[in-house]
């Protein structure tokens, strides 16, 4: 079996209403996420959004009587800033704001502070300072070497499954030069310093002080102490829902392991690590499944495996999805490049989208 690789949206397709996207293979995504009428991304109006989910701001001046400074003014001065600061007014956020106020949201326990220096946006992680930097988001030493590393990967996640039937012929083109030699010598690679504060190391020997041993749906797997309790939150709420549903319950019955933690890089990439590595992804796997699973297992034989419509790939009952999700998981059959054993902890990515849709 070889050695998958996570699939994950680039930072670019904010600017571009459909638009390619670097993404962890050093290929592209098609992009799907939701968009203002504009198209555009690189900044996104907070108040008039909440507007149009029928949410109303709160006025600052009806609950404190003495002069406050506005978020914008806060950000100017170099103040620690919350989302919050901006519900009161009708400015135009940028993108590398909302990222970053949305990991500020999705790890409040990590207490990370975001503010604005020296015409860049920026936060503090455990005492270490990272900017914006145009999608790299680096440790401030590495500012002078932007240019030498590629975009983050993050996008706002809406849990709507690809569709191939909308893929133009361009598209189509792009895609097939994933895993390719010639993706794979273009790709810049991301720093990962952010990554590997956020999720407990930069190398092996740390990570696994952070790892620990659980159980899901009656497989042991060893995972990031950080996701130890959701996991058995997800466990338990789907162990209940198997009691009243068949399907899910033949779900459980038929899956033949769970991989956790495991300390590689992706393949197909120049050596990006994976959310294996971090403890923090799970791949359910199930026994006999004659389904497709992955995108790469598929492009072996199949040159048009991004074609392959969803309803032929293998899935966990929607139910189960819905709550991985809720506790903070990504599904890796929402993506182009298909992977529907993978579930991923990204808080971050379902927060962004909450902040862009306005439902706060």
């Amino acid at each position: 079996m070889r050695k998958k690789f996570l699939p994950v949206l680039g930072l670019l397709f904010f600017f571009v209403a459909k638009s390619f996207c670097f993404s962890a293979n050093g290929g592209f995504y098609i992009a799907k996420a939701q968009k203002e009428k504009t198209g555009d991304f690189s900044t996104y109006n907070i108040e008039e959004n909440s507007a149009k989910n029928g949410q109303s701001s709160v006025n600052a001046a009806q609950i404190e009587e003495e002069p406050v400074l506005t978020g914008m003014k806060k950000a100017f001065a170099g103040e620690p800033l919350f989302i919050e600061d901006f519900f009161d007014e009708n400015e135009e956020l940028p993108l590398g704001a909302l990222v970053l106020f949305a990991y500020q949201r999705a790890y409040n326990q990590k207490q990370m502070q975001v503010f604005f220096r020296n015409g860049d946006w920026c936060i503090e992680l455990d005492g270490k300072t990272f900017a914006w930097a145009e999608g790299r988001l680096l440790p401030l030493e590495k500012i002078e070497q932007a240019e030498n590393y590629g975009l983050q990967k993050i996008y706002p996640y809406t849990g709507e499954p690809r569709n191939p039937e909308l893929y133009t012929k361009e598209e189509i083109a792009e895609l097939k030069k994933l895993g390719t030699k010639a993706a794979i010598a273009q790709e810049k690679p991301v720093d990962n310093t952010f990554t590997a504060l956020l999720l407990g190391g930069q190398n092996r020997g740390i990570m696994e002080k952070h790892i620990a041993k659980t159980s899901i749906f009656n497989q042991r797997v060893n995972v990031n102490q950080l996701i130890v309790q959701l996991a058995e939150k997800i466990d338990e709420e789907v162990q209940q829902l198997a009691e009243t549903d068949p399907a899910i319950k033949t779900f459980i019955n038929k899956i033949y392991q769970i991989g956790g933690y495991n300390w590689r890089t992706i393949d197909g990439t120049a050596g990006r690590r994976s959310y294996h590595c971090y403890g923090v992804a799970l791949d359910i796997t199930e026994g006999n499944n004659q389904k497709v699973t992955y995108w790469e297992w598929e492009r072996v034989w199949n040159e048009n495996w991004m074609l392959v419509k969803q309803s032929r790939l293998w899935a966990p009952p929607v139910e189960v999805i819905k709550v991985f999700e809720k506790y903070g998981f990504i599904w890796g059959g929402t993506w182009d490049e298909y992977d529907t054993m993978h579930f991923e902890y990204r808080p971050e990515l379902i927060e962004l989208n909450r902040l862009m849709s306005g439902l706060y």
